[in-house]
């Protein structure tokens, strides 16, 4: 949201998944997060256009149930795009997105050679 009024500023894109991360220090003492979970989130965020909020399922659902309108003071709208195979990953994850109305592009997200879409989701009703 504080990047909406900056036209210098490059659209931010986000993906999210929940899981186990580990942290370590890279070689110039930086911090590193490492895990199955980090690699997820980083193809969810490779999905994701320029203002795009795009999560897996299991965050989607359990964030859709506690973010709404008296957290921002602003709508927020919530779209399940499909399922979606990942590159290097057995199981197909479920995408969704979430937006502040009036910022985000709530499209489905393109397939790309990281990730291509199996199967569409119905549209949801925009909370």
């Amino acid at each position: 949201m504080a990047h909406a009024e900056e036209p210098d500023l490059p659209a931010v894109r986000i993906g999210i998944h929940m899981g186990e991360v580990t942290e370590n220090t890279d070689d110039n003492g930086l911090p590193d997060i490492a895990g199955l979970a980090a690699d997820i989130s980083s193809r969810v965020c490779g999905l994701a256009g320029p203002g795009q909020i795009l999560m897996s399922a299991a965050v989607y659902d359990s964030a859709r149930q506690r973010i709404g309108v008296e957290t921002l003071g602003k709508p927020i709208l919530w779209q399940a795009h499909g399922t979606y195979a990942l590159k290097g990953f057995d199981k197909e994850l479920e995408i969704g997105e979430a937006c502040i109305e009036g910022i985000g592009p709530m499209l489905v997200p393109a397939s790309g050679d990281k990730a291509k879409l199996k199967l569409t989701s119905p549209p949801d009703p925009l909370l």
